[in-house]
């Protein structure tokens, strides 16, 4: 079982990786896994999709760029993983960026244990924002009510660098971003600036305390 000191050590990292249509639909369904990467603590990928969208549009679909989420033990696994030559995460078509956690709304299997760092040290420097869900096939349809006016809120969103949503159809979903800073983030997260920031994010907010997706 992990200690406190070991749990200090860990990182996490989203990537974002093109590649052809067969082979990211390979790596979707067969990603590194924690059986196969030393270090690798918990791993979710899917394809990425542009924000706002309508669900049955064509062009929401980004099916050559993959979303990895990953968990790892310390930052020595990462490099190592992204160091080996047969590895498309640690290619010139890929991107990545390493977090640690500070803040946590609700609970997912493999991330629920994952260490808490002390508030954000910097307020006014950029700050990422992730979120993960995994739901039943009911409940697909109500979250996809919710979630489209949240993905249009965040893209109009001033205070949001860049945004990513992603699925691994159809039980997953993911929505990564990068915000100017903490405050900007929080603004959009609780409504406090219905003119500027919505009440959407909010609102779906408490339509998950109400009915959880898992």
């Amino acid at each position: 079982m992990d200690n406190k000191s070991n749990l200090k050590n860990e990182i996490f990292s989203y990537h974002l990786v093109e590649l052809s249509f067969f082979s990211a639909l390979k790596l979707l369904f067969f990603p590194p896994t924690k059986r196969k990467v030393p270090g690798l603590k918990f791993s979710l990928c899917l394809f990425a999709m542009n924000l706002g969208q309508n669900i049955f549009s064509f062009s929401r679909y980004r099916f050559n760029t993959l979303a990895f989420i990953a968990r790892w033990s310390d930052e020595e696994s990462l490099e190592r993983f992204l160091s080996k030559k047969a590895n498309s995460f640690g290619s010139a078509s890929a991107w990545h960026i390493r977090m640690r956690p500070y803040r946590r709304w609700g609970s997912f299997t493999g991330l629920e244990a994952a260490y808490l760092f002390e508030e954000f040290k910097n307020p006014r420097g950029s700050v990422v924002g992730l979120t993960v869900a995994k739901l039943r096939l009911s409940q697909v349809r109500r979250f996809t009510k919710w979630g489209k006016p949240v993905e249009c809120q965040v893209k109009s969103n001033k205070g949001k660098k860049l945004a990513v949503v992603s699925m691994k159809p159809l039980r997953f979903f993911s929505t990564f971003s990068i915000w100017r800073t903490e405050d900007s983030m929080l603004s959009m997260v609780n409504g406090n600036k219905e003119q500027m920031d919505g009440m959407n994010h909010k609102e779906a907010m408490q339509e998950r305390s109400r009915k959880p997706c898992r």
